[in-house]
């Protein structure tokens, strides 16, 4: 009776000691994804194209509209435009260019990054199945 006595305390050790292991790897996992440096270093394309289109809107919003020298609407001729059709102006057209070219990166680079992850949980678990003992109580 107390070998089966021993035996059940011993386990419950061993797992209390995973279970406070495991808690330390999802602590540091949870602050390695929440770094912004180690998702720069793992797409830096990526986070180049994320600043400058960040820039960009942060630019457009301080910029104050309708204070530029410009010429009265009233005395400009008006163009012939097909009807139905928006004009846009050029802030406009660079960020529909950029994000057109940019989300598919984007996309590659987000897809890589949780592969990754996926990857590095599942071979974790799979190291601590191989590591547990495979004895029954």
């Amino acid at each position: 009776m107390s070998d089966e006595r021993r035996l059940i305390i011993e386990s419950m050790e061993q797992v209390r000691v995973k279970r406070v292991e495991r808690m330390a790897e999802l602590s540091h996992e949870a602050q390695r994804l929440t770094d912004w440096r180690e998702h720069v270093r793992a797409a830096p394309l990526a986070a180049i194209t994320a600043s400058v289109l960040t820039g960009m809107v942060c630019v457009s919003k301080l910029r104050p509209r309708g204070t530029q020298d410009r010429p009265k609407a009233s005395s400009l001729p008006h163009p012939v435009r097909a009807a139905g059709v928006k004009r846009h102006s050029v802030f406009e057209n660079a960020i529909g260019t950029v994000t057109t070219l940019a989300m598919p990166l984007l996309a590659n680079a987000f897809q890589k990054q949780l592969t990754a992850v996926l990857q590095s949980l599942t071979s974790t678990r799979s190291k601590k199945r191989d590591e547990q003992p495979t004895e029954s109580i």
